[in-house]
């Protein structure tokens, strides 16, 4: 997880390597709530001096932000912290929170005893093997045609293909290679982890740029269920971060299908409880 850095006074002007440990002890002071010279020494392979450095480098820049526990041998966030190195980043918090639950990442600068209880509502990893998405992404940089063996949900058994991959895309559960079909004539989604085995490989002779769906991009403009009491639809704009009661998202075409079905907005407001359903579509609007 990288950490935004404030560029500004003392901080701006340091070694990479100085600032990098500034960073790290703020993230822990922030988050953690405590940090020593152990978690530098262990983090980056430091001596004790340098640790100790750096820990006093840190105080003479903000010294109401630290402050040392000697029963607990120490040092602690203090009462008035404010950040003078990192912006802090709750979105970045959070989604490492999710990586480590899904144990694709082990440590961001905290250890466990630092981390909150906390829980996720797991997700059923879509496998994509290596050596599928490896020529895939190839297949894109080199502009090359692949033939491949694919198991559709409108196809009984698998079919054999040549596709044109010229982008990836996620749809908040699976990647997608989005592909010129030469069967059907058309620019579709192909499922990564239903690309069986690829057999051959061509040159590409479709235009990427022709692919109508994926260049146009459409804003969704999305507001409170229409029904919520005005207590509740200042509840949902402030949890969503709308501006003017109206939050804009910005998606391609191709992928608005997934958008709109994701965040329960395929289905009329009016066939839906409020309580079950806090957003809806105010505007579909072509950029």
């Amino acid at each position: 997880m990288e950490i935004q850095l404030i560029e500004q006074g003392e901080s701006s002007g340091l070694r990479w390597g100085v600032r990098h440990r500034l960073e790290f002890i703020e993230f822990r002071l922030y988050w953690g709530g405590t940090v020593n010279r152990s978690d530098l020494m262990e983090r980056f392979d430091i001596s004790i001096n340098q640790a100790s450095g750096d820990l006093t480098r840190y105080q003479a820049m903000a010294p109401n932000n630290i402050r040392y526990d000697k029963s607990g041998k120490c040092y602690r966030a203090g009462p008035g912290f404010e950040p003078v190195v990192l912006m802090p980043d709750s979105d970045r918090y959070l989604a490492w929170l999710r990586l480590a639950a899904d144990g694709i990442v082990a440590d961001a600068g905290l250890s466990q005893t630092d981390l909150p209880p906390f829980a996720t509502v797991p997700t059923p990893r879509r496998a994509v093997p290596p050596e599928t998405l490896r020529t895939v992404v190839t297949a894109i940089r080199q502009r090359q045609a692949l033939a491949v063996r694919y198991q559709s949900m409108t196809s009984a058994t698998p079919t054999d293909r040549w596709i044109e991959p010229h982008a990836l895309a996620f749809d908040g559960f699976r990647w997608h290679a989005r592909s010129w079909c030469c069967r059907d004539g058309a620019f579709k989604d192909f499922v990564l982890g239903r690309i069986l085995c690829v057999t051959d490989q061509a040159k590409a002779e479709s235009d990427p740029d022709l692919d109508a769906q994926w260049r146009q991009m459409i804003l969704l403009e999305i507001v409170p269920h229409r029904h919520l009491s005005p207590p509740q639809r200042a509840a949902i704009e402030r949890d969503y971060g709308m501006e003017d009661g109206v939050l804009s998202l910005t998606v391609r075409e191709a992928l608005l299908y997934y958008a709109e079905r994701r965040l329960g907005l395929d289905i009329d407001p009016d066939h839906r409880s409020p309580e079950k359903q806090h957003i809806e579509i105010k505007h579909r609007i072509r950029l």
